[in-house]
């Protein structure tokens, strides 16, 4: 083996090394991932490894990750350490074991498994970079991604300011756990690299490693102040064949075309079952169904993700132009035949949506697919922020503000006169995204490190 990586997260999380796996074609390359991604990765004919436990079934199933995701201020770090530590402990055991095995000539690491086994990788001596879809080094032309306030404070040292308190806090309960596990492990095993020595330097360690951003320099450009070990790759984008989309999808969007009927695509994902209740996601729905019903369009409803005890809204009256799916769609088929994709601003499928708002095919008469961002959590307010900044999407809608008027006005909004701005600046960025190659790239540094 040669390229083995540790990838921890959602279907968005997964495709980037997909893309990256398929870039190696004359050495083999790994994926370590959750039992649920295994099938998806071997259909693409990448080697794939399992890691016990999952970040997704954790949240949406585990007694800590309801109770975490019911967290205050008064009780969020506690529920946090419960949710997380025997997550990271059991991660930790997976990464040794997979790398012990396998001896590969580089590791990679995501978000997930850096934050909890940085230490392992560098003690195995063997060259290690790690991969981010969010900015992740402290700078001052930025905020933090993940604090959910948007893409830049008014000035630089508001910016500042935040990274140095949100790197404390992470700091803080990420040695707490990583401090608890060290004991363990020493107990366990007789000794551990979580030592004193790496803990206390938790913060700067990630930042002596080769790093990549793989996320479009047009939507965040390198900061000014990192350095020549951070690199801004562009998006990783599968380019192997996809599977076809299933009949009924390709016969609603046929229907909706020979009637003149601009699509509207649906779908939040892994975040209908992190974030929503079931009765949170009927509601949801709900309100989408009403408000396409004032616009001209047609949508198609990914349930993918959603609570089992959710209830779908009857739309009997209305199979013309409501479809509701629950299958896995191909984004570069599905997206260059919509007028708008409704989505949760997630780094895969923001740079997904813009990638393929268009055929790869052009003609003159083809009009690029237009986001519509409705963030929830973490990075996606920032990447909601970063595409409508560019004039390439609506304002973004809030989960609590989504009403059946304000969905429908938003849509309308784009598809009518009044999204033909909105439509060139879609068009322009999806075609310089295109020449970014961030996949070319991600494998020539990662290639330099095998020598």
């Amino acid at each position: 083996m040669t390229v083995l990586c540790f990838l921890m997260g959602t279907y968005g999380d997964v495709r980037p090394f997909i893309a990256l796996a398929e870039a190696f074609s004359n050495e083999p390359v790994t994926l370590a991932a959750p039992p649920e991604f295994e099938d998806h990765i071997r259909s693409h004919g990448v080697n794939y490894v399992k890691i016990r436990d999952s970040l997704t079934a954790a949240v949406t199933d585990s007694p800590e990750g309801k109770a975490f995701k019911n967290a205050n201020v008064f009780n969020g770090l506690s529920r946090a350490v419960g949710l997380f530590k025997p997550l990271f402990s059991s991660w930790r055991d997976d990464i040794r074991k997979i790398i012990s095995e396998t001896n590969p000539k580089v590791i990679v690491l995501s978000t997930f498994p850096a934050m909890c086994a940085l230490d392992i990788a560098l003690d195995s001596n063997i060259p290690t970079i790690i991969i981010h879809t969010v900015p992740a080094r402290p700078t001052s032309h930025l905020l933090p991604a993940t604090v959910g306030m948007g893409y830049s404070a008014p000035f630089q040292f508001l910016n500042s300011f935040v990274w140095n308190t949100s790197m404390k806090a992470a700091g803080s309960l990420n040695a707490s756990i990583l401090r608890e596990i060290g004991a363990e492990e020493t107990k366990r095993l007789g000794a551990t690299s979580l030592t004193g020595e790496y803990i206390q330097r938790f913060t700067t360690a990630p930042f002596e490693v080769e790093t990549l951003y793989i996320y479009s320099p047009l939507l965040c450009p390198k900061p000014g102040d990192w350095t020549d070990k951070d690199h801004v790759t562009g998006p990783l984008v599968v380019h192997s064949a996809a599977a076809p989309l299933p009949e009924n999808i390709e016969a609603f969007l046929k229907h909706s075309e020979s009637a003149n009927r601009p699509v509207v695509f649906f779908g939040l994902g892994s975040m209908l079952g992190i974030v929503f209740s079931a009765s949170e996601t009927t509601t949801l729905i709900s309100k989408c169904v009403e408000g396409i019903q004032s616009t001209p369009c047609s949508i198609i409803v990914s349930t993918k993700g959603m609570p089992s005890d959710a209830v779908l809204p009857d739309v009997t009256n209305h199979a013309d132009r409501i479809l509701f799916t629950d299958a896995f769609l191909s984004h570069s088929l599905l997206f260059p035949r919509c007028a708008a994709v409704v989505h949760h601003g997630g780094s895969g499928t923001t740079h997904s949506a813009l990638v393929y708002a268009l055929p790869q095919t052009l003609e003159p008469t083809d009009r690029p697919a237009v986001s519509l961002i409705v963030p929830c959590h973490a990075d996606q307010p920032f990447w909601a922020a970063a595409v409508h900044r560019l004039g390439a999407s609506p304002a973004p809608l809030a989960p609590r503000g989504l009403t059946p008027a304000a969905f429908a006005g938003r849509i309308n909004e784009i598809v009518d006169d009044r999204g033909n701005v909105m439509r060139e600046r879609v068009k322009e960025i999806c075609l310089e995204m295109r020449k970014e190659d961030g996949v070319a790239r991600a494998a020539q540094i990662i290639s330099n490190l095998i020598g």
